[in-house]
């Protein structure tokens, strides 16, 4: 009897310490060092409350102290990948690559000596997602995938081994929503299955579970929702988002096309005119941003039967004037709100 009491508080105490171990391996798999991870929080939180200068300052931070790490060198991409998609703008593209690489190459010496260091892995996974994503922008699949590949490898690899760091999820999740959605067209991809609703659940739990990519992962969610054509649900989070970051311009992007194609035609038309006023008042070249808020509210108006203000509208878009470099980000509008000017005309 009495070794049936020991057996069994032997029994509890390997519970206690296996459930201890695994919470303490989850904490230290999904944290960074407490220095670096403080100062990244401060950067994520400035960056999309779109404090770029803030940001930007943080980051320096960390490259200042730890210039062979490379977390800096990331964090300092994600600044300048997110502030060149705020303003519409290519200007920051070449530096955006430099960062990416030198945060690779940074993290490969550190393999060179380390082979096994997960954040090395971490952050050469996280610089090639990075240069996919942004590739993807601009409809460039195929690097876009490769850059992809690359991350998802190392991003599996450290899931296997580390299952706190959720962050990981995040890539593979997105990854895997825009290769099935593209497979048709890029049939050499890696993997053919459907894992779009798997994609999109992962996404919500990262909205609550993940440590760094809490907000990205909202944007990103929105934007697949509204490729869904589940445009309610998109506007939720989008809701639900700006709680926390009111003026958040992707955001608000976002929910005022989702609201468009979900044909709440006044709602988005309040919405587009906002967010109009707003690109105008800011103090740099923003006609890419003037350009496309323009490009909505005519095909609102079109929809909506009012042409006069169709016309007059289309024709207030010759004033502002983009170079060819940035042509390609509002080319399709333009091509859509052209072929509605024509249309009205013939009738």
């Amino acid at each position: 009897m009495h070794s049936h009491f020991i057996n069994k508080f032997i029994f509890k105490s390997y519970l206690i310490i296996l459930l201890i171990s695994q919470y303490l391996t989850f904490v230290y798999s999904q944290q960074l060092p407490d220095e670096i991870h403080e100062i990244a929080k401060k950067c994520i939180d400035n960056l999309y409350n779109e404090k770029f200068k803030a940001a930007k300052i943080n980051v320096k931070q960390i490259l200042k102290k730890y210039p062979e790490d490379p977390a800096g060198y990331f964090f300092y991409a994600v600044v300048l990948q997110y502030e060149m998609e705020y303003q519409l703008s290519l200007e920051s593209e070449d530096e955006f690559y430099h960062y990416c690489d030198e945060s690779i190459i940074n993290g490969e010496r550190i393999l060179e000596k380390y082979p096994d260091d997960m954040w090395a892995k971490f952050f050469i996974a996280g610089s090639n997602g990075l240069k996919g994503k942004y590739e993807a922008r601009f409809e460039k699949w195929i690097t876009a995938f490769k850059h992809g590949w690359t991350s998802i490898v190392l991003c599996r690899e450290l899931l296997e081994k580390y299952k706190g760091m959720v962050d990981l999820l995040y890539g593979i999740s997105t990854y895997n929503y825009w290769r099935c959605v593209k497979t048709k067209l890029l049939l050499f991809l890696p993997g053919v299955e459907e894992r779009r609703e798997e994609s999109i659940k992962l996404l919500y739990d990262l909205q609550t579970n993940g440590f760094y990519t809490r907000e990205s992962a909202s944007i990103d969610l929105i934007r697949i929702l509204i490729n869904e054509k589940r445009y309610i649900d998109a506007i939720s989070v989008a809701d639900s988002f700006l709680k926390k970051f009111p003026v958040n311009l992707l955001c608000l992007w976002e929910r005022a096309k989702a609201q468009y194609k979900e044909k709440q035609y006044n709602s988005a038309e309040k919405s587009f005119i906002s967010l109009l006023n707003r690109v105008t008042a800011e103090d740099f070249d923003n006609n890419c941003n003037i350009i496309l808020c323009k490009c909505y509210l005519i095909k609102i108006f079109y929809e909506k039967g009012e042409y006069s203000r169709c016309i007059e509208e289309y024709k207030s878009l010759e004033k502002f004037k983009i170079s060819g470099k940035y042509q390609k980000i509002v080319d399709k509008d333009l091509n859509e709100v052209t072929l509605l000017y024509k249309r009205i005309l013939h009738k």
